[in-house]
Order: structure tokens, then sequence, then C-alpha cells
């Protein structure tokens, strides 16, 4: 039987190998499972996608996701030459994972057209914004009642592909009050909302500004094997469209281990004119060279 003393190293040391355990099953789920894409709108609910789907992003080795839902939108965007100039509310959107007592979260970005909310709304979250902060978090008691509420949803995870962008989710038709993430190990029920700010143009263009095929990498190429768990990640992802595309901050609430990088860049939408810069990283812990 284990002494006081020792229960005192063990205990701690058991909930951290714990922790640890649930990060690595995250993105290296077995691939023999069948598991569904809960995506559902208006017009569509995507089918069983088989593979693994990992913590901060999904596997896709026996069917390539990246096609039904990056591939299509590169082709869609790469032909407009114009940016959109429409004003959307900017979120992010945090899941905390299933068997990581709270401790390591999946984040993702929502772009709301402003046209669509009502004029209390918008002076409630213009309101939020006006106070200043990095971000404000919404309560589920309002936005949950938006059902009306059209988002462009964008995310990432890691893979097996190579293409730039392969690994990264443009959902055109999310709606604010869903809570469903781009991946099934989430605690949906435990979704949180926190409003960033105003941006200048759609979701869309600021999926074509991270993505854009012709233009420098933005933080990343963002492929599945670009991804790593400490320096690559999802949150890694939301800090770069929050900070190098919107010029939101990019500060989190309380992501802990999961969100260890700053990043520092420009990225512009692709358009007349208009230049995507490189970009460095730095972290208060490592600095990382994505060279």
């Amino acid at each position: 039987m284990a002494r006081p003393h020792e229960l005192i190293v063990l205990i701690p040391l058991a909930c951290v190998v714990c922790i640890i355990a649930a990060s690595y099953w995250c993105v290296s789920s077995s691939n023999h499972s069948n598991l569904q894409m809960a995506y559902t709108d208006d017009t569509t609910a995507f089918s069983t996608i088989r593979g693994a789907v990992a913590s901060y992003g999904f596997k896709d080795r026996d069917t390539d996701l990246h096609l039904l839902l990056s591939n299509n939108a590169v082709q869609k965007n790469s032909a407009q030459n114009t940016i959109n100039q429409e004003e959307v509310y900017v979120f992010l959107q945090k899941f905390p994972l299933h068997h990581s007592f709270g401790r390591i979260f999946h984040t993702e970005i929502l772009a709301c057209s402003r046209a669509q909310f009502t004029l209390a709304d918008k002076q409630f979250l213009d309101g939020q914004i006006a106070q200043g902060k990095d971000f404000t978090e919404v309560e589920a008691s309002w936005w949950e009642q938006r059902s009306d509420i059209n988002c462009v949803e964008l995310g990432y995870g890691g893979s097996d592909c190579t293409e730039k962008c392969c690994s990264v989710v443009e959902n055109t038709k999310y709606k604010l009050n869903n809570h469903v993430a781009m991946i099934t190990n989430v605690e949906s029920d435990k979704k949180s909302l926190f409003l960033y700010g105003v941006g200048e143009f759609d979701g869309n263009d600021a999926y074509r500004a991270v993505c854009n095929t012709s233009a420098a990498k933005c933080w990343s190429h963002w492929s599945g094997t670009d991804y790593s768990l400490f320096q690559n990640n999802c949150n890694t992802f939301t800090s770069t469209v929050l900070s190098c595309v919107y010029g939101l901050s990019q500060k989190k609430p309380g992501l802990g281990v999961s969100d260890l990088v700053t990043v520092s860049c420009h990225c512009d939408v692709p358009g007349e004119d208009s230049v995507v810069l490189d970009t460095v990283a730095e972290s208060a812990v490592f600095t990382v060279d994505v060279e």
C-alpha cells in the first residue's frame, strides 16, 4: 500500500498522464472506426466519414474529407477577384475535449454577417465591443436563441493530407446557435462563445486570405501534416484568423497548454494589388521556426 507521502506525488502524476493520454488520443484515434460528421444545415447532412476523427482535427485516410470541405471552397473562391466588403461579427467558439478533464480545448472562428442581426442585437453586440476588451463572453442564453443567424465556420485539424489548407474546414451555413464542432470528440453541450469584434469582410474572404493557393503561407500552409499538437494546432489557426486576417486580439479565454503559440503576421485577402506576407511565430515558451 502506498504511503501518504507517496500518494502526494502519485495522484498529481496520474492526472498529468491522463491529460497527456487524452491529448494523444485526440490526434491518433484508430482509423478503423466509423464516426459521424454531425454537420447539418438547411440543405445538407454530411454522411459518415470513414477514418478517425482527431483531437484538433480529423484523420481522413479512407475518405478525403478535405475534398468535400476545402477543395470545393478553394475552387469557388479562387475565381473571385474582388473582396466582399461586408461587415461581420467575429466570434470564437470554444469546446472542451472529451476525456481531458476540462483542460484541453478546441476552438473555431465564426464570422456572421452584421446585416442579419436586429437593431437591438447590433446595439447589444456593439456595446460589448465598445468596452475595449480583447474579447467578451456571450451568454448561452443569448446566442442559443439566434437560430436565424448564418455564419461561416472556419477551423483546422490534423490529418494525413499534404495539400495547402486540405485540413481547413470552411462551412458557410453554420448557425450561430449550433453546438456542433468540426470534430466529434468534443463536449458539444459545453460550447462557449466569445465576441472579438467587427471584421471588414466576410468569412469566405477570411478563408481566401489564409488559403489562397497562389499566395505565400499565412503562418502555415495548414495541410494536415503541418499539424503539431502544441506548435501548430486548431488554436494556432484561430489566432491566425483573428490577428493576421481580421486584425483583432489573439488572446484566448483560458486555453492553457492548448494555446502556447503567439503568431505575428499579416495576411491580405487575395484581390487586386493585394499581397500576402510571410509569417513569423513567437511563443512565450519557445520560438518556432516555420521555414
